[in-house]
C-alpha cells in the first residue's frame, strides 16, 4: 500500500517525472555501454585472431618484428580484457540503477511487492509491531527498507521494532536523513554498488571466523627462528658471492628452508584460504566504504560515521594493505617464486605471519567499520523514504506534550479519499476513549497514531503536516490470538497481553498504549465491568493513550475522572438505506450504530417493517 496523501499531492507528478527521467537516462546510458561492450568484444576477437596469425608467421619464419608484434598484441589483449571487466561492472551497475528507478516508480504508483517484506521479524508477542503492521506484507518495513547489507536490514528492523527514546539519538538520525536526502543521487549509487558487490549472512560468519582465528605461526619463538634462519642463509649467500665460503653451504641452507616451508604447506594453504574468503566477504564493504569516502557530510551522525572509517585508522588503507598481502600469497602458485624466494627467506611463511599481524592490528576495528557501513545503509533507506514522501514532515521533540499531530494520516494507505485528523495527548495519565460504529474509522485511527509515533521515534519523517512528540515506549493490544499448541484460549491470551502491559508500566518508564476492544472473549456485561475496573486501575500508572470500544458506557469514565478520561468518536450518518462515513474525529461519545443496516444490506437478516 502507499500513502494516499502523496497520491493527491502536486509532488506526486514531480516524483513520477523524476523517476521516469531516471529510467530514460539509465536506459540511454545502458545502450551506450552495451555498444561499447560490443566494440570491446569485437576488438578482443580481432586481437586474438591477429595473435594467432602472428604465431603462424613465426612458425614459418621468426623475425624480430614478429616477436615484438606478438608481445604488443598480447599486451593489447590483456589491456582490452581488463577494460572489458570495467565496462561489464559499469553495465551491471547501470542495470541496477535502471531497475531500482523502475521499482521506485512502481512504489510511487502504489506497488510494494518488489521489496522485501521483513516477515522474518514478525513476532506476535512484540509490544506493538504485529498490531501496527510494522513487518510483513504491505508493512512499514517494506515501505522504508532499501538496505543492501544484512546487518543494515537487521538494524532497520531494530530501529522500527525497538525505537530510541533518546532525544539526541532521534535528532541525530533526523539530521542525517535530511542531509542524505539532499545527496539522493549519491545514495542511489551507493545502493547500486551494494547490490553489485553483494553481502550475505555467510559473509558475516566468514568475517567473524577469520577475526577470532589465530595462526600458530605468529608466535615469538617461531618468528625468531625464521628470522634467524633467514639471516644465516642470506649471510652465507653474501659470503659465497665474495668467495669466502663455498656455494654448497647457502644452497643446502636454502634447500632446508624450502623444505621447512613445504612442510608447512598445509597450514599455509589453510591460512591462505581463510584470508581469501575473508577478503571476498569484507571486499563488498570495501567498495561501500569507498563510496562513503567520496562524499562530504556535515551532520553530526554522518561525520561520526566517517570518522570511525577514516580517522586514526583509515579503513581503505588497511584493506588495501590486506589485498597486497593476499596478492603476495597468491604468487605461491608460481613455481619460480616458491623455489627461489621460499628457499631464500621462506617468503610464504613471512606473508602468512604478516596477514596474522594485520589481523592483530586491525581486526578489532572490522566490526566497527562494518557497523558504520550498515548504519549508513539504514539512513539511506530512511532518506529514500523521506524523498519518496515530500509532503511528510520531520517531527519535533517536545517534552510539554505526549503527541500532538495536525492532519495526521496513515502513511501506508493509498485511498484517494483518505481523511486526515488532528489529535493531541498532553500528558501522562490521560486516556482517550474512542467510540464509533463498525467501519467508521476507529482501528485505522489507532494505527495512524501508533505508526506515526513509531516513525517519529525511529527518526523517520511522519505522515502529518505537523507533529510534536515526547519519546516513550509504545504498547498495543489489538490483534490478540489464541495458541492451541500451548493451550492458550483467546480470552486467556488477552489477559496475558494486558498483564504484560501492567508489568511494563510498573517498571516506571512512560508508555503510550493503544487498546482496541478489550476483553472481546467474554460476555457483554462481564466485558464492560472488567474493562471499567481495568482502566480505573491502570490510570495511576505512567501511561497514556487510546482505548477503542463499542461499550459506550466506558464513556462515563470521564464523568468520574475528568482529568484522566476523554471521549472522542467517529460518527456515521444514516441517509435512508445508505450510511455515510466521514472518518473525522469528533468530541463526545458515538450515538449512531450500523450493524443491523449492514446485515440487511448484505441480505443476512430481513429488513424490519
Amino acid at each position: 500500500m502507499l500513502n494516499g496523501f502523496l497520491l493527491q499531492s502536486p509532488h506526486y507528478m514531480d516524483l513520477k517525472q523524476y523517476y521516469q527521467t531516471k529510467i530514460d537516462t539509465h536506459s540511454q546510458d545502458l545502450r551506450k555501454i552495451n555498444k561499447r561492450r560490443n566494440l570491446v568484444t569485437i576488438s578482443k576477437l580481432i586481437t586474438f585472431a591477429v595473435i594467432g596469425w602472428i604465431i603462424y608467421l613465426l612458425v614459418l619464419s621468426a623475425t624480430t618484428t614478429l616477436v615484438l608484434g606478438i608481445f604488443a598484441m598480447i599486451a593489447l589483449f590483456i589491456s582490452l580484457t581488463l577494460y572489458d571487466a570495467k565496462v561489464v561492472a559499469r553495465q551491471k551497475i547501470c542495470e541496477i540503477l535502471l531497475n531500482d528507478s523502475r521499482d521506485e516508480l512502481k512504489y510511487i504508483e502504489g506497488e510494494t511487492s518488489q521489496f522485501i517484506t521483513g516477515s522474518e521479524y514478525l513476532d506476535p508477542s512484540h509490544p506493538y509491531s504485529n498490531d501496527l503492521d510494522i513487518f510483513g506484507e504491505e508493512s512499514l518495513f517494506q515501505s522504508i527498507n532499501r538496505t543492501i547489507t544484512i546487518k543494515g536490514r537487521n538494524l532497520l528492523a531494530n530501529y522500527l521494532g525497538e525505537p530510541s527514546v533518546s532525544d539526541s539519538e532521534i535528532t541525530d538520525r533526523q539530521n542525517a536523513v535530511k542531509e542524505i536526502k539532499n545527496h539522493i543521487e549519491w545514495s542511489h549509487r551507493f545502493r547500486a554498488i551494494g547490490k553489485f558487490y553483494t553481502t550475505s549472512s555467510k559473509d558475516n560468519n566468514v568475517i567473524e571466523d577469520w577475526q577470532t582465528a589465530r595462526s600458530p605461526l605468529n608466535r615469538t619463538r617461531v618468528i625468531v627462528a625464521i628470522y634467524f634462519a633467514n639471516f644465516i642463509n642470506i649471510s652465507c649467500w653474501i659470503l659465497s658471492v665474495l668467495d669466502i665460503i663455498p656455494f654448497i653451504i647457502p644452497e643446502v641452507i636454502s634447500m632446508l628452508q624450502l623444505g621447512a616451508t613445504l612442510l608447512c604447506t598445509k597450514l599455509i594453504n589453510k591460512e591462505h584460504l581463510k584470508l581469501d574468503k575473508f577478503i571476498k566477504a569484507i571486499g563488498n564493504y570495501f567498495y561501500l566504504i569507498k563510496e562513503v569516502n567520496s562524499e562530504q557530510f556535515s551532520s553530526p551522525r554522518l561525520v561520526k560515521i566517517k570518522s570511525n572509517l577514516f580517522e586514526n585508522v583509515n579503513a581503505l588503507t588497511a584493506f588495501a594493505s590486506l589485498r597486497k598481502i593476499l596478492g603476495n600469497l597468491d604468487q605461491r602458485n608460481n613455481v619460480f617464486v616458491v623455489i627461489f624466494l621460499d628457499g631464500l627467506y621462506m617468503r610464504s611463511l613471512h606473508h602468512t605471519i604478516i596477514a596474522d599481524k594485520w589481523k592483530s592490528k586491525y581486526g578489532g576495528r572490522i566490526n566497527e567499520w562494518v557497523d558504520s557501513v550498515s548504519e549508513i545503509d539504514v539512513l539511506i533507506s530512511m532518506a529514500n523514504f523521506s524523498f519518496n514522501h515530500p509532503e511528510f514532515t520531520t517531527p519535533m521533540i517536545d517534552k510539554s506534550t505526549v503527541i500532538k499531530g495536525k492532519e495526521m494520516c496513515h502513511p501506508l494507505l493509498r485511498s484517494a479519499s483518505k481523511v486526515s485528523n488532528d489529535f493531541a495527548i498532553s500528558k501522562l495519565h490521560e486516556l482517550f476513549i474512542v467510540t464509533g460504529a463498525n467501519m467508521a474509522g476507529k482501528s485505522t485511527f489507532l494505527r495512524t497514531v501508533g505508526v506515526n509515533f513509531v516513525l517519529a521515534l525511529s527518526g523517520n519523517v511522519v505522515c502529518s503536516s505537523e507533529l510534536y512528540f515526547q519519546p516513550m515506549k509504545i504498547f498495543t493490544s489489538m490483534r490478540t490470538t489464541d495458541n492451541l499448541s500451548k493451550g492458550t484460549s483467546y480470552f486467556h491470551a488477552e489477559l496475558l497481553r494486558l498483564k504484560e502491559l501492567v508489568n511494563m508500566a510498573n517498571n516506571g518508564n512512560p508508555m503510550f498504549i493503544i487498546l482496541d476492544e478489550m476483553l472481546k472473549g467474554t460476555n457483554s456485561e462481564d466485558k464492560l465491568n472488567g474493562s471499567l475496573r481495568f482502566l480505573q486501575n491502570i490510570i495511576n500508572l505512567p501511561i497514556c493513550g487510546l482505548v477503542a470500544t463499542h461499550d459506550l458506557a466506558l464513556g462515563e469514565l470521564s464523568d468520574s475522572y475528568s482529568d484522566n478520561f476523554f471521549n472522542v468518536c467517529f460518527e456515521i450518518e444514516h441517509m435512508g438505506d445508505d450510511i455515510v462515513y466521514d472518518y473525522k474525529l469528533k468530541e463526545g461519545v458515538s450515538k449512531n450504530m450500523n450493524a443491523s443496516i449492514l446485515l440487511e444490506q448484505m441480505g443476512l437478516i430481513s429488513k424490519l417493517d
